[in-house]
């Protein structure tokens, strides 16, 4: 009988720890793409309510790096433009202006000016570039919504909305959207250029 060889023992290189971290960089790499495909469709929902074109899906291949620059398949720098968002100062501003250019449209010099329903505006903001929005007072103790003095027309939000937009918009070509909305923020209507433009 000849001499029998003990079996070799397979030593999986790496053992249980590399697979672990094979199945971390693989679920890594999912989550990402699932991420940029979620911020592509809000991105997308935005645009669609503003009227603008939908934004072309980036190229997953591109990586840009902090100083702006990305990287195609052959490896090439591209320079990137750097466009930094208006902070919520310059937003403010810009909502005042587009308020002080509707009072000087009105031939008034405040809210107090406007007629019923405007004069419930009680306050305005943007909280992203081009969308003014306009916080109205339409709510009243009970819950019921408010109404002109001397009317039962209630405060119809949308008109609001579209009035600001229909004075301001000519005049104002980075006003996208005006929103009327109840002090509560339970209501609110929207009005774009897009709606404005098929109006007329």
């Amino acid at each position: 009988m000849g001499r029998r060889s003990a079996p070799r023992e397979r030593r999986r290189r790496g053992g249980p720890l590399a697979g672990m971290l094979l199945l971390l960089l693989v679920g890594t790499s999912i989550v990402a793409v699932v991420g940029v495909g979620l911020t592509m469709g809000i991105v997308h929902l935005v645009q669609e309510a503003r009227g603008g074109p939908a934004p072309e899906t980036p190229r997953l291949s591109k990586i840009e790096d902090s100083a702006g620059t990305g990287a195609d398949e052959d490896g090439a720098g591209v320079a990137q433009p750097s466009v930094e968002a208006p902070g919520p100062e310059e937003l403010q501003a810009w909502a005042d202006e587009r308020m002080q250019q509707w009072l000087a449209a009105e031939g008034v010099s405040s809210v107090e000016g406007f007629s019923c329903p405007f004069d419930l505006i009680r306050s305005w903001d943007s909280p992203d570039a081009g969308l003014l929005a306009l916080h109205i007072d339409a709510d009243t103790g009970g819950g019921a919504p408010a109404t002109c003095p001397g009317t039962e027309a209630e405060v119809d939000l949308e008109g609001i909305a579209s009035e600001a937009m229909a004075t301001l918009g000519p005049d104002a070509p980075d006003l996208d959207m005006v929103v009327a909305m109840t002090l509560d923020g339970d209501s609110l209507a929207t009005y774009t250029r897009q709606d404005l433009e098929s109006a007329g």
